[in-house]
């Protein structure tokens, strides 16, 4: 978990599913990938039973894997690989709910599950997959993996209940620019800074200004909240009007409606609506002194 944009799911792909298998296309061919959302269900994550129309017209009802069923399977039929489930955004929707009494199994011993729930559709499913095996009960075996991410800014949209979070190890990924990140130091559109530099300078002004103005710390930055498509690989590149405009309405939006809901004077100058600043960021970026809109010093050099 960590701030919007601060390389979460990069964080999974390139480290923590780095050694398990690739194709050539570099995708991870061990990870079954959902993304929970409001309107999210058990159904959507266990799977369902859903009507199918054969060739000749007549309808069957059969049993469609969700996720976690799909990973259970590919778990049980590669047991010598890791396998890994991995869970966009967690919070989005309600994951009590949406994992159900798969929420038992969550309780592991030497990574397999300590205690075992039935579910007749899954061990059917199971079965049919896999014809030597019978399956009385289900328990996640110990190579499968549950990775999930969040944003530490939306902790509220679904709160976890601390019986859920404590079942999970916890890792907050620090908002850093690291070496391996491509883009630190190109420029951003509109002005000749950095994104490096224009990213820390925003981040250190909400660290260090209290939390009645910026909220919280949360609120920072991400170092990946834009990537480099439309930034400028040199200064001397030149300044795309469509370029300056997309980044001030990434960026600036941001900063205007949930960084700076009050107070904000105090990082934008004489600017009265979110449409007036980028109007403003547009102009005076064609020239690359879009650095103009902030208070005077924001930018100390």
């Amino acid at each position: 978990y960590g701030t919007p944009g601060c390389g979460k799911s990069y964080y999974v792909e390139h480290t923590l599913l780095k050694d398990y298998r690739h194709n050539e296309e570099g995708l991870c061919i061990d990870a079954i990938r959902t993304t929970f959302y409001q309107d999210y269900s058990n159904s959507d994550f266990v799977g369902q039973i859903m009507p199918i129309v054969k060739s000749d017209k007549s309808v069957s009802y059969e049993f469609i894997p969700g996720p976690f069923a799909l990973a259970l399977n590919k778990a049980i039929q590669n047991v010598d690989k890791p396998i890994a489930l991995v869970i966009e955004e967690l919070n989005r929707g309600n994951a009590a709910s949406i994992f159900g009494d798969i929420f038992q199994l969550l309780d592991r011993e030497n990574g397999t599950s300590v205690y075992s729930i039935t579910n007749v559709n899954i061990q059917k499913y199971l079965e049919e997959q896999n014809p030597n095996y019978s399956f009385n009960y289900i328990k996640i075996p110990s190579n499968l993996s549950i990775i999930a991410t969040m944003n530490t800014s939306d902790q509220n949209v679904y709160t976890l209940d601390t019986a859920f979070k404590r079942r999970w190890k916890f890792e907050k990924l620090q908002n850093v620019f690291t070496e391996e990140h491509e883009y630190a130091n190109w420029y951003i559109p509109g002005m000749n800074r950095t994104w490096k530099d224009f990213c820390n300078t925003i981040n250190n002004f909400i660290i260090e200004s209290s939390d009645e103005i910026t909220n919280s710390e949360d609120k920072q930055l991400g170092v990946y909240f834009v990537d480099k498509n439309g930034l400028r690989e040199k200064s001397i590149d030149p300044t795309n009007e469509k370029d300056i405009k997309e980044f001030a309405y990434k960026v600036f939006e941001y900063l205007w409606d949930d960084v700076m809901k009050i107070s904000k004077d105090t990082m934008f100058k004489n600017t009265k609506s979110l449409d007036e600043l980028i109007n403003t960021y547009v102009e005076k970026g064609q020239a690359n002194k879009g650095e103009e809109v902030f208070v005077d010093n924001f930018f100390k050099t």
